[in-house]
């Protein structure tokens, strides 16, 4: 008998786009599912298809073909499955995504309905996985509130310039707060915390803005490990993600505190019902002081691990 599990659905989120939140995103999935064991479902609605694009690469899969756009279509999420290695799944991302918005608003003919839409399948897909990621393009549409109405949790990405710093309130306001407000029966999902990203401590400039953010939103819902400028997360975007040298061990510890203190915040948050009084301490980097920490000095470097 299949073992069942109780995964949640977590959404990395930025208004803006540009600032990597795709090879976050795709990281955070090899990391939880290499690394921890985690059975790990990563889902593309983006349609410019970076994601599908980058797993491809990492783990040398030069056609899919099963899309997430064809399995909702066809109302079977599980068709649009494709195993990639021992422990990470992906319903990749094809030309017929562009169809999609259109489809589901054709389909379900209320706001209620369409809203609604991926509540059922993705209960059922939680059974089957640890952990369901979604990376969904940096605007909003009928799939993407659909995605949000049905996710667990909502994780804000940060970045730390003037013109970026109002772009979390901006979706927390516009955005999100409707669905909690319009379904708060239906809908489950919540903020489970906001990441600082391409940021520099030698630059006084964002450290005010990174000073700001703990003022504005409280220490306890800012993640402990933030996401720093890095020509090598840059060249995991454009050649695949990898664990051949010192350099990317580092980046795997950074996400290995990330996926961490994102349990650690699912399991408080569950038992409390708020965040208030939560704290994590890194135990693999310590990003802020580019340093990487005993636990993530463990990590072998040994490569991608495929099937």
């Amino acid at each position: 008998m299949e073992e069942k599990h109780d995964g949640r659905v977590v959404v990395l989120t930025n208004m803006k786009g540009g600032i990597g939140k795709t090879t976050d995103n795709d990281l955070l999935a090899v990391v939880a599912s290499q690394m921890f064991g985690k059975k790990v479902l990563l889902i593309d609605y983006d349609q410019q298809g970076n994601t599908t694009a980058n797993i491809s690469r990492t783990f040398d899969v030069p056609v899919f073909e099963r899309s997430f756009a064809k399995a909702v279509m066809v109302k079977d999420f599980e068709s649009g499955i494709t195993q990639v290695s021992q422990n990470l799944y992906i319903m990749p991302t094809s030309i017929t995504s562009k169809e999609l918005n259109d489809w589901l608003k054709d389909t379900y003919k209320d706001e209620y309905s369409q809203h609604l839409a991926f509540v059922d399948p993705l209960n059922k897909l939680r059974q089957q996985f640890d952990l369901i990621l979604f990376d969904c393009p940096p605007s909003t549409d009928h799939v993407v509130d659909a995605v949000l109405t049905a996710a667990d949790y909502v994780i804000p990405l940060q970045e730390l310039k003037a013109f970026a710093m109002e772009s979390t309130s901006k979706f927390i306001n516009e955005v999100l707060m409707p669905i909690v407000t319009s379904y708060a029966e239906e809908s489950r999902v919540q903020i489970l915390g906001i990441i600082p990203v391409l940021w520099s401590r030698r630059r006084d400039l964002q450290m005010n803005h990174y000073n700001d953010l703990y003022t504005k939103y409280g220490e306890e819902n800012i993640f402990a490990t933030p996401i720093k400028s890095s020509d090598r997360l840059e060249l995991f975007g454009e050649t695949g993600i990898q664990l051949n040298d010192y350099v990317d061990r580092r980046m795997w510890s950074v996400f290995a505190d990330i996926f961490c203190e994102m349990n650690e915040r699912i399991a408080y948050y569950e038992s409390t019902g708020d965040m208030e009084g939560f704290s994590y301490t890194p135990q693999y980097s310590d990003a802020v002081q580019n340093k990487v920490l005993p636990k993530g000095k463990e990590i072998e470097i040994n490569g991608i691990t495929t099937k």
